[in-house]
């Protein structure tokens, strides 16, 4: 399992992005990114619950699929 965390200065702590587990990144990630919005995006050779492989985008709040997970 992979995890994705985010350092927060103001309380100097670290915690992964989304809650725990909830990427739910199988095998490695091989990007990572972030859009002017402050969207992050994550790619690699991993799968969903679904077996299905994906590029994810980590909305400040949730991780959710792009495109159709073809």
């Amino acid at each position: 399992m992979v995890f994705l965390s985010a350092f927060t200065a103001t309380n100097a702590q670290w915690s992964e992005l989304g809650g725990v587990n909830s990427l739910q990144a199988n095998n490695y990630i091989n990007s990572i990114c972030k859009d002017a919005l402050g969207n992050i995006y994550t790619a690699g050779n991993f799968t969903n619950a679904n077996g299905k492989r994906y590029v994810a985008k980590f909305n400040g709040t949730t991780w959710g699929e792009l495109g159709g997970g073809k």
